[in-house]
């Protein structure tokens, strides 16, 4: 049976990946330039950060499918621990002292604040402000 699959994100590939192993024949159709819809690497001035990868980190399933199929996986580099948060530009964790207690203010704000979801009518971006 050939089935196609609409998008080369992890989803799509892992799709094709299991009918293939089923014996069925499959078509990917991608609209971007490259596979793997959000998972992708950006340089930035902390060096390579990744994009919803994090949970193939230390993966015996994702270890086991590439060894089946031939891809080796990329090994952890020195500042595989170092942890990166986004506030207005990417910092590297942890923050300087003001931006920890500005950070652990508006987190304390939020979680004590008795609006903790949206409004009807209200758009995320709109909560986000007013935050």
């Amino acid at each position: 049976m050939k089935i196609t699959i609409i998008g080369a994100g992890i989803s799509g590939l892992l799709s094709a990946y299991y009918l293939v192993k089923e014996g069925h024949e499959v078509e990917i159709f991608e609209k971007s330039e490259r596979p793997g819809g959000l998972i992708k690497t950006l340089t930035t001035k902390f060096g390579p950060m990744d994009y919803a990868a994090s949970s193939m980190v230390n993966s015996g399933v994702f270890e086991d499918i590439f060894n089946d199929i031939g891809l080796e996986l990329a090994k952890k580099g020195p500042l595989a621990k170092v942890k990166n948060i986004y506030r207005n530009s990417i910092k590297r964790w942890p923050l300087n002292l003001f931006e920890s207690l500005r950070f652990m203010a508006g987190a304390a704000s939020l979680m004590f604040s008795k609006d903790k979801g949206l409004a009807k009518g209200r758009s995320i971006n709109d909560w986000g402000e007013a935050r």
